[in-house]
């Protein structure tokens, strides 16, 4: 038989997740997610030492006969191959940091923005990639420009903005303001007239929302937010990947984890984000 005397080995870079329901393989090469049974998993972590004459022996037929057809799934999607030295393919490396106190952060802005560019000016300090901007008052589209331009003096590298539409009977030019601004990768407009999403390339969008936006939402979990690489998978293994490096600024300028949490670590008027990161 072919594979006879082979062992059916998975690509280093494809890892085999399991949850309550559900099952994937986790390529963190090519950034995909390939959906399998729960019971898969199992079964490819028990005959990863075993070579196929030998695993045919701790089966049933008709076991057998659907592993068959998932191997064949998982060699035609370049997850898995057979070999006869699997030892030569060791895992990845599962080890997790980045140089950085916080690594993404959250600013609402209501009616006022007076302590948003010092907050921007003290995440720039931490070494903070990622910026997401709330605007959940009236500001208007003036102040939405003056504060992503005040980004473009920082090191943060993506930038998401949150918009409550000011006047329904008002129209603005979001298409120019996100190709003005490298860093701006998503505008999600809330209290649209219209549902409907425009993307601007393969990883910038303007989505409609025809619902109101509420700040104490922490998050929506679905598979197409889902960001598979190695990063995010290492630091899921140790931490919270929600929270962890996180922190955010609310309407008032209260210091949090999270805008969804009640406790303060201080206000960004009269503390420093580092002095709050103490805390």
């Amino acid at each position: 038989m072919k594979h006879k005397s082979e062992y059916f080995t998975l690509f280093s870079n494809c890892i085999p997740i399991s949850g309550a329901k559900n099952a994937a393989i986790y390529d963190v090469q090519y950034h995909e997610l390939v959906m399998v049974p729960v019971e898969l998993v199992s079964v490819l972590e028990k005959i990863k030492t075993l070579t196929q004459a030998e695993y045919k022996d701790n089966f049933d037929e008709e076991t057998l006969l659907v592993l068959s057809k998932y191997i064949e799934f998982l060699e035609k999607n370049e997850v898995g191959f057979w070999s006869t030295n699997p030892e030569w393919f060791p895992p990845i490396s599962d080890e997790w940091d980045f140089p950085s106190i916080t690594t993404n952060a959250i600013i609402t802005i209501e009616d006022e923005c007076f302590f948003a560019k010092k907050a921007i000016e003290h995440l720039d300090d931490l070494n903070c990639k990622a910026l997401e901007l709330r605007f959940t008052g009236k500001e208007g589209f003036k102040k939405v420009k003056e504060i992503l331009d005040f980004t473009k003096e920082s090191g943060i590298q993506y930038i998401q903005c949150i918009v409550n539409l000011f006047d329904k009977n008002d129209t603005y030019d979001w298409l120019s303001i996100i190709k003005n601004n490298p860093r701006l990768h998503n505008v999600d407009i809330y209290n649209s007239t219209i549902s409907k999403v425009d993307t601007i390339d393969e990883n910038r969008t303007i989505s409609y929302h025809t619902n109101d936006f509420t700040n104490l939402c922490c998050g929506v979990v679905d598979k197409k937010y889902f960001s598979v690489n190695i990063p995010n998978y290492t630091e899921s293994l140790r931490h919270n990947s929600c929270l962890n490096r996180k922190i955010s600024i609310d309407a008032q300028g209260n210091i949090k984890n999270c805008p969804s949490m009640s406790q303060s670590f201080g206000n960004i008027k009269d503390t420093t984000l580092a002095e709050a990161l103490e805390k």
